[in-house]
């Protein structure tokens, strides 16, 4: 049995979980945007538009990559959020806040739900990051991420 300098142990320990917390808070960050991106696309391509017109500022501006470490929790992933949608000059009712809602919540195409697209593109996002595959791909890469590190006493 060989010996082990404990110090060194803590600290390979701690340097491989937070390696691997890193690696998954910014792969979850990458892939759930991804999926937000292909969610709204999908919402875009259910409905050709015929009563409205079409700005492309729901499909460009209504999710943002997030990803936030500090020092000691590890967030990654996507906000759907109208915070950096334009305002709608052409209807002085109509909001970002509103069109993102109902949108993404709602499935609802035009100002008076013309078509409704279901699932909605909230549903399929949420559908795709709670697939049991898709968490396994990012842990996978949040382990070999950590495997791959350089450790006084673990060898990976």
């Amino acid at each position: 049995m060989a010996d082990v300098n404990f110090d060194d142990l803590i600290a390979d320990v701690e340097k491989y979980i937070t390696t691997y917390a890193t690696a998954f808070g910014e792969k979850a960050a990458e892939l759930c945007t991804q999926k937000a991106q292909e969610a709204i696309q999908y919402f875009y391509n259910d409905y050709d538009p015929k009563r409205y017109r079409r700005t492309y500022n729901l499909l460009n501006n209504s999710y943002q990559r997030y990803y936030k470490n500090n020092g000691r929790i590890v967030y990654g992933g996507v906000r759907i959020s109208s915070d950096n949608m334009f305002t709608y000059p052409y209807h002085s009712w109509v909001t970002s806040a509103m069109v993102a809602g109902f949108s993404w919540m709602k499935g609802y195409h035009g100002h008076q739900a013309v078509h409704i697209t279901s699932p909605t593109p909230y549903e399929k996002l949420e559908q795709e990051i709670k697939d049991p595959a898709f968490i396994q791909d990012i842990m996978d890469y949040a382990e070999s991420v950590a495997d791959g590190g350089t450790y006084n006493v673990l060898n990976c």
